[in-house]
C-alpha cells in the first residue's frame, strides 16, 4: 500500500511515520505539511491511502479531500482531528472517509 500523509503538527507527522515504518510494511510516498503540498503529492504519486490532519493552514484535511474526490481519484481517507465537532464527522462521512480518528493516539 502507498500512502500520502498530510500533518502539520511535526511530533504528530513523525509519529504516524514511525507508527507505520514499526508496525507494516507500506510504502510511505510522500509526506506533505499542509493540505496544499498533500493534493498536490496525492495529485503526482497516486496512492492508495492518504492520511490528513483536519485543520492545517492553507488548505485543510477536508477541503483536501474534497479537491481529490473532485478530480475522481479512487484514494481511501484516514482523518486524523483533536476536534470532536460533529460538523466535521459529518463532512468526513460525506467524503467516504474509511476512517476518523481523534488525536492524541494510542497504540494499542
Amino acid at each position: 500500500m502507498r500512502i500520502v500523509i498530510a500533518e502539520d503538527e511535526p511530533k504528530s507527522r513523525e509519529g504516524l511515520i514511525n507508527i507505520i515504518h514499526r508496525f507494516t510494511d507500506y510504502e510511505i510516498v510522500g509526506v506533505a505539511d499542509d493540505g496544499i503540498e498533500g493534493l498536490e503529492l496525492v495529485l503526482k504519486m497516486k496512492p492508495d491511502l492518504v492520511i490528513s490532519d483536519i485543520k492545517m493552514p492553507g488548505l485543510d484535511g477536508l477541503g483536501m479531500l474534497e479537491k481529490i474526490k473532485e478530480k475522481q481519484m479512487d484514494v481511501q481517507a484516514v482523518l486524523l482531528t483533536g476536534y470532536s465537532q460533529f460538523e466535521y464527522a459529518r463532512k468526513a462521512l460525506r467524503l467516504q472517509v474509511v476512517e476518523y480518528i481523534l488525536k492524541p493516539l494510542e497504540i494499542d
